[in-house]
């Protein structure tokens, strides 16, 4: 029997000899013979996609055609698009401007528009979709999504990033929330955009195509295991510290009789010996759960699952929408975890089925070739409901609302790549340029030179400061303001702050006018800074801030003008009694203030 390296290369030569459009379909029908037996071979799978991709005008055999985001920007494909190889034929966005593989299109992020792509794509391949999963993590939304001619659709799954995903959705044609808990948040604000309930937001979906099980539960010697550290962390409250309290306290009680173990900061290959060996894997999701990475790892690997039940201000997480508890995984809390424990450990029947059916459903249902499978009969759905036609925004308004996302991201990557849109923004939001620059002067200047944004710019005095004396950069460009708003002296107020001026004045006039804010006064459509970092206070810290206080409060009252305003105002009020205190102004207890605004 010949091997894989011998038959990819015999598809090769077959297609090297082709001497017309006939010779060609007949490679295509060579590849889609061997294609079923060939299903999980990665080579074979990525030689195929990149054949129909470069041929697709010729192609006689029809299948689905997805233009995928920058999930796969530096490495292709990966995990989560190895599966999608199999349904589809795809092409995808590369960070690499040399990249010759008809099926990778070079794009740079800064320059580039969606118009671009499209140009760059091989004669014959018209997408289905644009499908953008992770949106709001390792992606970065393409400039000019109003113009394809195609659905474009996003996956959202870090949804403790509110602000940057309320502004995100403007920009596509559809969006995958990550469960029906933040679908239906999206539905009540977006009542005319395409909003699609599907497992993960289709963000990713079962791992078993490289995590395979290990033996049969009874035979493992690892009685419960857990995998994360007690440290933490905004969007997890402190569910990671409860898990570990319950963890301990029967280890210690039981521990001569049952092998707890608890290991972090593994390898990838150490991680999954241990999923493999473990009866029990616990798991603890943030407040965008009710699902992880881990559960399905877990899963997949063959262990049964327990995981707290978490109660987050968002709601319901309704993860028995997904699997049924008691029977395909355990829910538990502190006041019962010992009891459930042992009723598994205690049952070997009943152990071996719970892992058994959590596994049988993540594995059929939620595989990720089924999620994509339904991503598409979603699509094609509501293509057909609207007539064919997309409800977009004008170009200018999504060029400015983009600008917005990237903004919010508080990633620099990201934040640089709304530079050309800043002008059209601005006017869009009917603000003065300078409005819109100062609170990108520092993200820009610190990826981009004085030189190339003066080019962009022209010879603007603001840019001229950066970056030997940002605080006068900043102040040049507030001057140039001709009304200031109340965002445009929060701005200034922190980032100056943040460059070394600890001016309390502006912050004590700052703080007054924060507190006589009129009622729906802040909107998440706006440029306010959030990403500053403050010397003295840890990243946590500031994190804890933009989570609680900011996002959080976003996030449970988008469509709802007023209450997100109180979010963002109170947000505002925090940090500048943070900075009094810090600047050590004695007017006012001011950490005690900023407490309060902690609750």
């Amino acid at each position: 029997m010949a091997s894989a390296t011998e038959i990819l290369e015999k598809l090769k030569a077959q297609e090297a000899a082709a001497s017309d459009n006939a010779a060609l379909q007949e490679v295509e029908a060579s590849y889609e013979d061997l294609a079923p037996s060939w299903q999980h071979d990665a080579d074979f799978l990525i030689q195929r996609n990149s054949f129909r991709v470069q041929y697709a005008a010729l192609m006689a055999i029809p299948r689905p055609k997805v233009l995928l985001g920058l999930i796969n920007g530096n490495a292709y494909p990966n995990f989560h698009t190895m599966p999608l190889l199999r349904i589809a034929d795809v092409a995808s966005l590369s960070f690499d401007g040399k990249d010759e593989r008809p099926d990778r299109i070079p794009f740079n992020i800064i320059t580039d528009t969606m118009d671009d792509i499209i140009g760059k794509l091989p004669r014959g391949f018209q997408p289905d979709i644009f499908w953008d999963p992770q949106a709001c993590g390792g992606s970065t939304t393409p400039r000019g999504l109003s113009s394809p001619p195609f659905m474009t659709i996003a996956g959202f799954h870090e949804h403790h990033r509110a602000v940057e995903l309320y502004n995100l959705a403007y920009s596509y044609d559809a969006i995958c929330p990550l469960s029906t808990t933040f679908a239906d948040v999206f539905k009540s604000c977006f009542p005319d955009k395409e909003v699609f309930d599907l497992p993960f937001g289709v963000n990713w979906g079962s791992f078993h195509h490289f995590i395979p099980a290990g033996p049969a539960p009874a035979e493992r010697e690892i009685d419960i295991l857990l995998t994360f550290d007690d440290a933490y962390a905004p969007a997890y409250g402190q569910y990671r510290a409860k898990v570990h309290e319950a963890f301990q306290a029967f280890k210690d009680k039981y521990g001569d009789k049952y092998r707890l173990e608890f290991q972090h900061d593994l390898s990838p290959t150490d991680y999954l010996g241990y999923l493999q060996r473990s009866k029990i894997v616990l798991n603890v999701v943030g407040l965008h759960g009710p699902y992880n990475h881990r559960l399905c790892e877990a899963m997949n690997a063959g262990a049964v699952l327990m995981q707290i039940d978490a109660q987050y201000a968002t709601g319901d997480q309704k993860i028995g929408s997904y699997f049924k508890e008691g029977e395909e995984f355990i829910l538990f809390d502190e006041t019962n975890f010992e009891e459930k424990a042992l009723s598994l450990l205690e049952d070997p029947d009943k152990l071996a089925s719970v892992a058994a059916a959590g596994k049988a459903r993540l594995e059929t249902e939620y595989s990720y070739e089924m999620l994509y499978l339904k991503l598409l009969q979603t699509v094609q759905e509501a293509v057909v409901a609207k007539g064919g036609k997309l409800n977009r925004l004008p170009q200018e308004t999504a060029s400015a609302t983009r600008a917005l996302a990237m903004f919010h991201s508080n990633r620099p990557e990201k934040q640089i790549t709304a530079l050309l849109d800043l002008p059209t923004a601005a006017a869009q939001m009917n603000m003065q340029f300078e409005s819109a620059l100062l609170p990108h002067l520092k993200c820009y200047t610190s990826m981009v030179t004085p030189e190339n944004l003066a080019n962009l710019f022209g010879d603007h005095e603001a840019l001229q400061k950066f970056p030997e004396n940002a605080v006068e950069g900043y102040k040049a460009c507030f001057d140039m303001i001709e009304k200031p708003s109340l965002i445009d002296r929060w701005n200034l107020a922190v980032l100056c702050f943040e460059a070394g001026d600890r001016e309390t004045v502006r912050l004590l006039g700052l703080f007054q006018e924060l507190l006589k804010a009129e009622a729906g006064e802040f909107s998440a459509m706006s440029f306010f800074t959030t990403g500053f970092q403050i010397e003295g206070f840890d990243e946590q810290f500031h994190a804890e801030a933009r989570v609680n206080l900011l996002n959080l409060g976003v996030l449970t009252s988008l469509g709802d003008g007023e209450r997100n305003s109180r979010a963002i105002q109170g947000f505002m009020l925090f940090w500048v009694c943070i900075l009094l205190a810090h600047a050590g102004d004695t007017s006012a207890d001011w950490q005690a203030r900023a407490n309060a605004f902690l609750g």
